[in-house]
């Protein structure tokens, strides 16, 4: 059925009459449309994608970058799916992450290697023995390309998660004997349904909160001051995420 359809079939479900954009970049958050809506506004001639809610087309350069929002694994999956069967060359999965390694802080970048499979839409993807990683030339133009901004970048591996509210101290500690640097929601389920269909990935995560110390715990409020910081260390992330997508090299390549 669906999974029978052509690639025009897609591009005009999503109303890409132009083509596919040179990337697809995923926001991971539970208010998508807010979210979306706020990084769009960074790039002049930001266009809605009327196919999402929670969807923007965002022209940069030469280039053109598709913001999409998605809350957890499923919608995160969909979206991949979409637009890689729409011809979209490259995927990156833009969040934020529970830190569940010591020593991290506020505006942290985690640029994982790959995403151990504790989703449910990976499975359709991959089999058991094949990992949901990133391209490591895009993970590593990524990074290179935050650090330009000032940010601090980790690559190590990660976990994603179903639940976060079935997290409890024993299973976090199990995340990080496993060296798991951090845990979402969205990243492997993004990554192998990329990497299913052949296109490149990568994941650009911000730390949120800090397992490890309950630093910024989801029940607590956190300082404005610090949330403004935190706004500007994704305004700085998403900047330098369109502008490696859309690099000369890149852009219709």
């Amino acid at each position: 059925m669906y999974h029978e359809r052509s690639m025009e079939d897609h591009q005009r479900y999503l109303g890409l009459h132009d083509g596919p954009p040179d990337a697809l970049v995923i926001v991971g958050h539970f208010r998508p449309v807010r979210v979306t809506e706020s990084f769009a506004r960074a790039f002049a001639g930001a266009e809605r994608l009327r196919a999402a809610e929670a969807g923007w087309l965002v022209p940069h350069g030469a280039g053109r970058v598709a913001l999409v929002g998605a809350a957890a694994s499923p919608m995160a999956g969909h979206w991949a799916h979409l637009f890689a069967r729409a011809g979209t060359p490259r995927i990156v999965q833009f969040g934020w992450y529970g830190a569940c390694q010591p020593g991290t802080a506020a505006g942290d970048v985690l640029v994982p290697t790959r995403a151990a499979r504790g989703d449910g839409v990976s499975r359709w993807y991959l089999d058991s023995r094949t990992p949901a990683d990133a391209s490591p030339e895009l993970s590593t133009r990524l990074g290179t390309a935050l650090e330009q901004r000032g940010l601090r970048v980790h690559r190590k591996p990660m976990y994603t998660t179903t639940s976060l509210m079935s997290e409890s101290a024993e299973v976090i500690a199990r995340w990080r004997r496993a060296g798991y640097h951090g845990v979402d929601m969205e990243t492997a389920a993004t990554l192998a349904v990329a990497r299913a269909h052949e296109v490149e990935r990568a994941a650009v995560l911000l730390r949120i909160d800090d397992l490890t110390t309950g630093e910024h715990d989801l029940f607590d409020p956190i300082a404005p001051d610090v949330l403004e910081a935190m706004a500007e260390y994704g305004r700085l992330a998403m900047l330098a995420t369109v502008e490696t997508v859309t690099t000369s090299d890149f852009a219709g390549a």
